[in-house]
């Protein structure tokens, strides 16, 4: 994810494009914790801190779709 980019929808909508087309291709086997996993790496440090700072139950934040 670029989070210094000027548009910030747009990057995020690219962002979540590629990450779906992994999570529906070469990642479709491994199971959605593995998924989550590789997007807080894919998020960097930034993404990871805002991730964190949200107030969501253990089990949530093992879901791809609560995450993006």
């Amino acid at each position: 994810m670029d989070w210094a980019a000027t548009d910030a929808p747009r990057a995020f909508a690219k962002f979540k494009e590629m990450c779906m087309l992994l999570f529906g291709g070469p990642l479709a086997e491994v199971s959605e914790e593995w998924q989550v996993n590789f997007l807080l790496r894919w998020v960097g440090e930034e993404g990871r801190e805002l991730a964190n700072s949200w107030e969501m139950p253990t089990a949530e934040r093992k879901k791809v779709e609560n995450l993006l």
